[in-house]
């Protein structure tokens, strides 16, 4: 699932990237990041039992991006929208009849 988010996450940015910030909206919640270390392991103390979790890698890739605000928050979009009220979102935005019929059912389908 994580490779699923990383890739989503990247193509936001590489997309806005190519075709220009201004061309390219984003709709839905913030990402929460989660996409910068690699390698996750948690390491449990013996004695207590208490697991520590640890990520041993961390990718710098993602910083190069001014919509990316790192771990924790992640791509902000330019207008929040969850499952349940997405496609008026994407209605009120694009005004187009069609495309709402076709999207009718895209809360149904989000992760």
């Amino acid at each position: 699932m994580k490779k699923v988010f990383y890739f989503l996450i990247c193509f936001i940015l590489i997309t806005a990237k190519s075709f220009g910030q201004d061309k390219v909206t984003v709709i839905g919640e913030n990402s929460c990041g989660m996409a910068t270390y690699w390698n996750l392991y948690t390491l449990r103390l013996p004695c207590s039992g208490i697991g520590v979790h640890v990520a041993l890698d961390k990718s710098y890739t993602l910083d190069s991006y001014n919509a990316w605000h790192g771990e924790g928050t992640g791509i902000l979009p330019d207008w929040w929208s969850d499952g349940k009220d997405l496609n008026q979102t994407i209605f009120l935005i694009t005004q187009d009849e069609e495309m709402k019929e076709r999207l009718k059912d895209i809360g149904k389908h989000l992760i």
